[in-house]
């Protein structure tokens, strides 16, 4: 996608990074189909991601 998807300026050179660092195939077997998404899925599968996430914004 495109940097202006992201309210970057069209002209403007983006780069965008994505981290993953979680066991999709674990997290697709255990992912709740029969009710509603939410924080404490992540929280257990991702965790990892997370704790990275939360260091760099600190």
């Amino acid at each position: 996608m495109p940097g202006s998807e992201f309210g970057r300026d069209e002209k403007e050179l983006t780069a965008r990074i994505a981290y993953v660092d979680f066991n999709s195939r674990e997290a697709l077997d255990n992912y709740p189909i029969d009710k509603a998404f939410d924080d404490s899925f992540v929280k257990t599968y991702c965790a990892r991601t997370i704790e990275a996430v939360g260091r760099l914004v600190n």
